[in-house]
């Protein structure tokens, strides 16, 4: 198996550092996610997207009835159009689709690229939408508002821009203002984007003449779709005005995040934000606080000075869960000054953790896309999965996957693995694995359970990688397993038909999870009554197992391999209760990781050691 080498030293989400996990510089993926892979925003300026009250305005339009002195510029410039009931294309859904803005009542901007491609031959289209003459010459802090839906196809490469100017778009300054995670084919519904202009107003000339424009540029291969605008205002900043940005949760040794955690893998977890400031005065003892409802109390950051026009990323003390019974944490962010904010509505935001009986689960539980296999690997063989830390000792008994509603899932067979990664060969292997599950018309579209052939014993600390797997299409489409909201690069990994491992730079969280209990079955539980220890641990040869039985009892040791391959295995029958121990031999082994599974008639308990 090709070795991997991942490393997270050096992502970062708002700002927040993410522990080192094993690591590698993995080929990048291409291609047909359909619609799962993204592209992370990259701002030639600041961008903000997050609504406040108005303050003084300059120049506002709700497109009341018309495009109010917009006009249309480019190849494609009559696909921008006034609309009231949303985009009416073959590929589209107006009922649905329709933007959702403030004031969409009276009518809205849109550029119904599907409508305009309705049929073949399809082409690419480029379009601006410019606004009237707009005087800045008197203003120093300003910031563009707007709200906005799209949906683009077929390619990656197109991003909605703004772009301003003072020379009627001679030269100009282009903001990107894709949305955190949006991805090809993905609908973006109603967004609220915010641009501020400060630093381009302190070098820029001619500010009597400045204009504003969107431009929908699909020449990297965007046929289709549209993008929606509505309630553009210009105005004036406000003196306090801080904004949550990005929000993240941070879980276990990795500071990965998980929407649901097993009772049994209850772990601390530490809250953070970056918090903007786009006022005009610095917003001193600036605190990040999060309130957990059902008893959890309220965890805060320290206070720190946000200056004027810059951000910083802020981090709670930790909250421990303690549930002892399936149980919704609700968490409430908020963020504080001493200057009261006015601007309050974009100062706080809510997320859940959901505490379970089994599932551990990385996705949010709210499919937005779909991925089925690599472009270049369409048809063949595909496994796609999450990287997750096993936060206690545990066992997998049964794996979940969403899949789509396509009907040529139907009739396909579908299976999960588990994989653990071995530091010392820098690579993952395969530890456990399903059963096959043939997708009917009965169970399309919706979430496959299947359990495991045997109940997957993993360690505190364990780094897995959880696997949704489909045979290839047969010459037809593939399997489409759900996709939830973004995650990290490189958390989501892939193996395509000849084995190769692939990490995702730009992912969302695929939706395959799995069920944990330490009780799983009667013949392969977990026992606390077993006492069992292995020292020296780790061990240049030989090791000792120290072991307690209750009562009389057969026992059968067994040691494994990182692979799950036997490499030796003693009997013993009739063993008196009482104290026991037996000499390891590792001596001959390779060096590194091993489980001691210990069987009695009481019950099961598996130990790691180190080879070394």
């Amino acid at each position: 198996m090709k070795k991997i080498y991942l490393s997270f030293a050096s992502l970062a989400l708002a700002s927040t550092s993410f522990a080192q996990i094993n690591s590698a510089n993995y080929p990048q993926a291409e291609g047909d996610f359909s619609p799962q892979k993204s592209d992370k925003t990259v701002e030639v300026a600041p961008v903000y997207e997050f609504e406040k009250a108005a303050g003084d305005v300059i120049y506002s339009t709700q497109f009341n009835g018309n495009l109010d002195s917009w006009v249309g510029s480019g190849a494609n410039a009559g696909v921008w159009m006034f609309d009231l009931d949303g985009p009416n294309g073959p590929f589209s859904n107006p009922a649905a689709q329709k933007i959702l803005s403030t004031t969409n009542a009276n009518g809205f901007a849109i550029f119904d690229a599907d409508l305009f491609n309705a049929t073949a031959p399809y082409v690419n289209l480029v379009g601006n939408l410019e606004s009237p003459v707009i005087d800045l010459s008197t203003f120093s802090n300003v910031v563009i508002s707007f709200e906005h839906s799209y949906r683009t196809c077929c390619d990656n490469a197109f991003k909605p821009v703004v772009q301003v100017s003072t020379d009627n778009f001679t030269t100009f300054t282009e903001f990107d203002v894709t949305p955190f995670g949006a991805g090809v084919n993905v609908f973006v519904p109603r967004t609220l984007r915010k641009i501020d202009l400060t630093s381009y107003l302190a070098t820029a000339t001619n500010l009597t003449n400045f204009k504003m424009r969107f431009r929908f540029d699909g020449t990297g291969g965007s046929s289709h779709y549209f993008w929606q605008i509505d309630d553009v205002t210009v105005r004036e900043s406000f003196d306090n005005d801080l904004a949550i940005r990005l929000k993240n949760r941070a879980i276990g040794t990795f500071e990965l995040d998980y929407y649901s955690l097993p009772i049994n893998q209850q772990s601390p977890v530490t809250f953070s934000s970056n918090v903007q400031n786009f006022g005009q005065l610095p917003q001193s003892n600036t605190v990040l606080s999060v309130t957990i409802d059902n008893g959890g109390g309220t965890v805060s950051s320290p206070g720190v000075t946000i200056a004027a026009g810059t951000s910083d990323s802020l981090v709670t003390t930790a909250f421990t869960p303690a549930a002892v019974a399936p149980l919704v944490y609700n968490t409430a962010f908020s963020i504080t000054a001493t200057n009261p904010d006015d601007a309050i509505s974009d100062n706080t935001s809510t997320d859940v953790l959901n505490i379970t009986q089994y599932r551990f689960a990385v996705d949010n539980g709210t499919p937005v896309g779909v991925i089925s296999n690599f472009s270049s690997n369409s048809t063949m063989a595909f496994k796609i999965g999450n990287i997750m830390e096993v936060l206690n000792d545990d066992k997998i008994f049964e794996m979940s996957m969403v899949i789509s509603t396509a009907a040529t899932n139907v009739g396909q067979d579908v299976y999960g693995e588990v994989y653990r990664f071995d530091a010392t060969a820098s690579d993952y292997f395969l530890i456990g694995t399903t059963g096959l599950l043939t997708i009917t018309s009965g169970n399309n579209g919706t979430t496959l359970t299947i359990p495991t052939t045997t109940n997957i014993p993993v360690f505190t600390g364990d780094e897995l990688l959880v696997m949704a797997c489909h045979f290839g299409g047969g010459g037809t489409a593939d399997v489409q397993f759900r996709s939830a909201q973004p995650a990290l690069p490189n958390t989501v990994l892939g193996y395509d038909a000849s084995d190769a491992l692939f990490g995702l730079s730009n992912p969302r969280v695929p939706m395959v999870r799995v069920n944990m209990n330490p009780t799983a079955s009667l013949e392969e539980s977990l026992s606390s009554d077993i006492v069992a220890t292995v020292s020296p641990n780790p061990t240049a040869g030989k090791s000792v197992l120290n072991y307690v039985l209750t009562n009389s009892s057969d026992v059968q040791i067994t040691i494994y391999d990182v692979s799950g391959k036997i490499v030796s295995t003693e009997n013993f029958a009739g063993q008196n209760s009482g104290a026991h121990k037996l000499t390891l031999d590792l001596s001959t082994y390779n060096d590194g990781l091993y489980y001691v599974n210990l069987t009695t008639n009481e019950g099961q308990v598996t130990r790691k050691v180190v080879k070394k």
